[in-house]
């Protein structure tokens, strides 16, 4: 049995990517999670292959690479993005903790217009979706802010002793936006995804026509580096409309009006 990847995370422990019951426990575990992710920004960032922030310098790549896990190979898909930025405000950093299904079209192109947020605490949310083809979307998200920085993690829960999976799959899914003031007083943004092939309940990797079946492309086994590329320029597409939605919620919120209810200022 092939077991599911834990790609170049902070760290490979079970503690990663699991929630207890006790309310105690689970707190704890959130507070683990996050802040694993929080202290590995830095490093992930750069262990990725993004300029130094300061060098203000864009990026936008879209990439499918291979682990070999056991006797099968496990496909990642990573999209890294480095930009100038306006400062993350209130709306902003709602939208992350609050609106993150519907930014990352976490069902693909069908639309998020439905709460998915299962627990909240200021600056976390647990959110839970089953998506249109059976993908469980079980994504704990924190923030952590300085008035220079703020930094939004999220982190796939594959096993959580309140909520078992619903759903036929699930996958490693990691993801890291960083938001920093540059000496000049200009803002600089960066993110990273990670997310692996879907694997089932026992731990063994989906079929990649099923893999494909979820992303929204045809699988052609005979000829793997067009299946990638296919994989590669489906990712981007969605992707780049996930910029799209950002947008459009984005100014829904700002025109609204009361844009700041329930927002934290």
């Amino acid at each position: 049995m092939q077991r599911a990847p834990n790609e170049n995370a902070a760290s490979k422990s079970w503690r990663n990517v699991t929630l207890l019951k006790d309310p105690m426990s689970r707190q704890l575990g959130k507070d683990w999670i996050l802040q694993q992710m929080y202290h590995n920004t830095d490093r992930m960032f750069a262990s990725h292959g993004f300029p130094a922030i300061a060098s203000m310098q864009s990026i936008y790549e879209v990439d499918v690479q291979t682990e070999h896990v056991g006797d099968s190979d496990c496909m990642y898909y990573h999209a890294k993005r480095q930009m100038e930025s306006p400062p993350p405000d209130a709306i902003m950093r709602y939208m992350y903790r609050n609106k993150l299904c519907s930014i990352i079209m976490a069902d693909g192109d069908i639309p998020i217009t439905y709460p998915t947020i299962r627990e909240v605490t200021r600056s976390t949310a647990l959110h839970q979706l089953t998506t249109s083809k059976g993908e469980w979307f079980n994504v704990l998200v924190g923030e952590f802010n300085s008035p220079t920085r703020c930094v939004i993690v999220a982190q796939q829960i594959e096993d959580d002793e309140v909520y078992r999976m619903v759903g036929t799959r699930q996958r490693n899914r990691m993801m890291w936006y960083d938001f920093q003031r540059m000496p000049s007083g200009r803002w600089m943004y960066r993110s990273l995804y990670i997310n692996s092939q879907t694997f089932v309940q026992d731990g063994s990797y989906a079929p990649l026509d099923v893999e494909a079946q979820d992303i929204g492309v045809d699988h052609n086994p005979l000829n793997a580096a067009t299946f990638r590329q296919l994989i590669r320029t489906r990712i981007r597409y969605l992707y780049d409309m996930s910029s799209d939605v950002f947008r459009h919620i984005y100014m829904d919120l700002l025109v609204s009006q009361d844009p700041l209810a329930g927002i934290d200022r």
